[in-house]
């Protein structure tokens, strides 16, 4: 019986890596918001984290220039028809979920980090 179960496990989990091995291998790149186009977002890997870097440019405040809220390291987890996020400079420590699609070289997210271009963002693939 044992090795029945076993049988039947280890295909599912043989799909589910490739699925995830896939998307991943889509995502790594430089990406741009569209709308803007000032926004982009680099997919990587931290250590053995699935991370990104989101870069929004620099503001000036106080008379110094930093880099615009929300900008810095993200770690991610994918999932069906979304994406958890943690935002690594905040002291939050949970993973907030957004809607998330992948399309060719289209990216569709949930405003993560209040962008003014509205609830969902598109990316595009920076070749």
């Amino acid at each position: 019986m044992r090795s029945v179960l076993m049988l039947c496990l280890i295909p599912a989990l043989v799909g589910c890596s490739n699925d995830a091995i896939k998307a991943d291998a889509e995502l790594d790149g430089n990406w741009v918001e569209t709308l803007s186009r000032t926004d982009t977002i680099t997919f990587e890997k931290l250590d053995s984290s699935d991370s990104f870097n989101l870069n929004r440019g620099v503001e000036v405040l106080d008379g110094m220039s930093k880099p615009k809220y929300r900008s810095g390291t993200y770690l991610y987890t994918l999932g069906d028809g979304n994406i958890s996020l943690k935002w690594l400079l905040s002291s939050n420590s949970a993973y907030e979920e957004y809607y998330f699609r992948l399309k060719g070289n289209r990216l569709r997210v949930g405003n993560f980090y209040d962008a003014p271009s509205g609830a969902i963002l598109e990316f595009e693939k920076l070749e």
